[in-house]
This record gives structure tokens, C-alpha cells and sequence, in this order.
């Protein structure tokens, strides 16, 4: 049996991850002549050219593409692996490693945190918040074990990427209760009323603007903004009207001041909160059990089956 050289195997996942030789040698810290010569060994030990060249850039080749399919499942299992390891690795404590999109609510965010707390025995959490996009990536490498979004994970190339819808919270129209007899006929009242929406990253903010149109209302618009409980606040100020989902409204500390002026909600507008992970030989139990049974209460949202 002839003997593997998995470092070469490596050397090579990098190349072709990085797209040229210089990018990977930075990344492995070794020198582009040396890097160069082990992807040349790797070639002559395989009999195959695994790349062209294209410039500076390099191509992979149809062997290329071959090899590089079975070096991404064996390095990602050793990834995971590790991980595994990392998890078990507390003083007996589990770890769950959660990232959080910063255009997911705070209330929901803090909803999950409870959850995992009051597991036996206790985890270890650790929440990274971030763009969804970084966050992806972190999960497709098992640096994390699950995100939190409020849109699915749609252009990841890995098959074993999955959503989990967990629920789709109404969106309701609030301000403060001195502003409220002016703004009550929803829609046609938010004609004149200056209006505070999500950032335009928001999967709500498209969706409002396909409302104000459907319904010929052009509000004016005074600001945008991504962190929802700041929009709560700027409510409570007399700031102005503000699209909020109704689990943010109602887990908020009890406020007299703050009125919501369509209490069933916005037709067709909904913040949906989705689970997403990446699938594994070996589970993170934590996560596992996230997935199955936590829940957002049933009376402030529409849940999913």
C-alpha cells in the first residue's frame, strides 16, 4: 500500500480554497517557492495535473475539482472532530457555541439564552453575534454549532446546511400613547405619520415598502434603524411610529406609554426566526435538543408545526 501524504492533501485544499499560491502561503505561513514544490509533489505522487493556470490565478482541473471534493469532506470531519472534542472538553460541562445575526430581536435572543440555561445540567454558552454571512461560514467550519437568523441560509454550497423555521412573529405598528388617536386608522393614517423602519438589510423593510405601495402611502420616513429594542425606545420617546414584532413589544418591560394601533398585526408581514445548522456524524446534544424543543410562546407569535 502506498502511503498518503495527507500535509500535501492539505497544501492543496488551501491552494484551491484561497484561489493562488500566495494567497495560501500567507495563510499556512510557509514560503510560495516551498508551497509551489509541495503542490508540485503532490501532482507527480497522483499522476494528474490538478490545476491551470490563468493569469495569476489558478483553475482547477477536472481532476482538481475530483480531489478536491474528498479533501473538503476529510478535513471537514477532522474540523468537526475537534470541535466535538472542544465541546465535552468544560470540567464535564457541554458546550454550544451560538452565533446570533444582528438583525435578529434581542427578545428572541434572549428567549434562547433562557432556554439553555435552565438545561440539566447547565451548558456552556457562548454567543457570537455578527453578519450572517460570517456567521455561515463560521458554521460550515464547525467553529459554530448553530445560528440564528431571521432568513434561511440560501447560497451555501454545502448540502448539509439546514433551516429551521421556529416561528414568524406578527409585525405590528406601535407609538407612544399621546400620538395614538392620531395614527389609529391603519393603514391610512401612517400617511402623515413620520415613520421609523428597519435597515435596509431587514427582511421586513422590503416587505413594508410592498405594503406602503400596495396601499398608495408614502410616509415619511425620519430614520432607519437595525436594533429593534432602539426602535422600542425611540417609540417611548414620542419619536414617531415604528414597525415592531409583536414578541419584542409584549416581552418588553411593562410600559403604559407604548400603544400598539393594530394589535393583529400587519397583513403579510411577518419577522420569521429560523435555527440553521450544519449536519454532522456526532451531534452537539445541546444543539440537537435546541432544534427539537425550544420554543417562542405560542400566544405572542404565529408558530410553525
Amino acid at each position: 500500500m502506498t502511503l498518503f501524504n495527507y500535509h500535501h492533501l492539505y497544501y492543496f485544499y488551501c491552494i484551491a480554497e484561497q484561489g493562488t499560491v500566495t494567497r495560501a502561503s500567507q495563510l499556512l505561513r510557509i514560503s510560495q517557492p516551498a508551497l509551489s514544490s509541495q503542490l508540485k509533489q503532490f501532482e507527480s505522487f497522483l499522476g494528474k495535473p490538478l490545476f491551470k493556470r490563468q493569469g495569476k490565478q489558478l483553475i482547477l482541473t477536472e481532476e482538481g475539482h475530483f480531489v478536491l471534493g474528498y479533501a473538503k469532506s476529510i478535513f471537514d470531519l477532522g474540523n468537526e472532530m475537534l470541535d466535538g472534542l472542544q465541546d465535552r472538553s468544560l470540567q464535564g460541562k457541554m458546550r454550544i457555541q451560538i452565533g446570533v445575526s444582528t438583525t435578529v430581536p434581542k427578545a428572541v435572543t434572549q428567549a434562547l439564552i433562557q432556554y439553555v440555561f435552565q438545561l440539566k445540567p447547565r451548558p456552556h454558552l457562548i454567543i457570537k453575534e455578527g453578519q450572517t454571512r460570517s456567521l455561515i461560514k463560521e458554521l460550515d467550519v464547525h467553529a459554530l454549532d448553530l445560528v440564528l437568523s431571521d432568513s434561511p441560509e440560501q447560497t451555501s454550497t454545502s448540502s448539509s446546511i439546514q433551516n429551521h423555521l421556529l416561528a414568524k412573529i406578527p409585525v405590528v405598528f406601535c407609538t407612544h400613547r399621546t400620538l395614538a388617536k392620531h395614527y389609529a386608522k391603519i393603514p391610512h393614517s401612517l400617511k402623515e405619520a413620520p415613520i421609523i423602519l428597519p435597515t435596509a438589510q431587514s427582511q421586513i423593510y422590503h416587505a413594508l415598502q410592498t405594503y406602503f405601495l400596495s396601499h398608495q402611502i408614502a410616509p415619511e420616513i425620519i430614520a432607519e434603524v437595525g436594533d429593534v429594542e432602539l426602535v422600542r425606545r425611540m417609540v417611548l420617546d414620542k419619536t414617531g411610529v415604528a414597525p415592531i414584532n409583536r414578541f419584542t413589544v409584549l416581552k418588553a418591560p411593562a410600559n403604559k406609554d407604548l400603544v400598539i394601533l393594530n394589535p393583529k398585526g400587519t397583513p403579510g408581514i411577518f419577522d420569521t426566526i429560523y435555527l440553521i445548522e450544519k449536519k454532522r456524524q456526532v451531534s452537539n446534544p445541546i444543539a440537537s435538543e435546541i432544534i427539537k424543543k425550544f420554543k417562542i410562546n405560542h400566544q405572542v407569535v404565529t408558530q410553525t408545526s
